[in-house]
């Protein structure tokens, strides 16, 4: 597989933990609903978003079984999914050392915020440390993003250190 395209599919979604479900889940808002009956409209502490965090590890996966340069996957859009930092940052785990991927589109995907904050730059970081090791690596479209000037810092850190 060259190409992958699996922009605007929400794969970013936060999921809560157990105990937790999500009340008028689809709607432009939603609230959570505990077990217990406590409600609330931010995202309880520990949900994730595991779609990101499956394609990520399946990235990992095929990797660890030696599938030569993640099957020369070229080409990754994955715009507009949510993936939030902590989507980002396992993304970013999953490509270090890619020597394939000429293009990644992560536009659209909140990367600075989390489930209770709106400035989180672990996935940025991870990302602006991944950037370096991927030997192919010619566009990164990161645009719709709310980088900040922080983020923007890190980005623009990582690449001079690009071969």
């Amino acid at each position: 597989m060259k190409s992958l395209d699996i922009s605007n599919n929400n794969i970013g979604e936060l999921v809560p933990p157990e105990g937790w479900s999500i009340k008028d889940k689809g709607k432009s808002w939603q609230n959570y609903v505990h077990a217990d009956g406590r409600e609330q409209k931010e995202a309880p502490e520990g949900s994730s978003p595991v779609g990101a965090i499956a394609l990520a590890d399946a990235l990992v996966k095929s990797k660890d079984r030696n599938f030569k340069n993640y099957g020369a996957l070229v080409k990754l859009n994955m715009s507009n999914n949510k993936l939030w930092a902590l989507g980002l940052k396992h993304l970013a785990e999953a490509l270090v050392d890619n020597q394939t991927l000429a293009e990644l589109d992560i536009s659209s995907n909140s990367v600075t915020e989390s489930e209770t904050r709106a400035d989180d730059m672990t996935g940025v970081i991870a990302m602006s440390n991944t950037i370096p090791t991927m030997g192919v690596l010619t566009s990164l479209d990161l645009s719709n993003n709310p980088l900040r000037v922080e983020g923007a810092k890190h980005i623009a850190a990582a690449i001079p250190k690009c071969e």
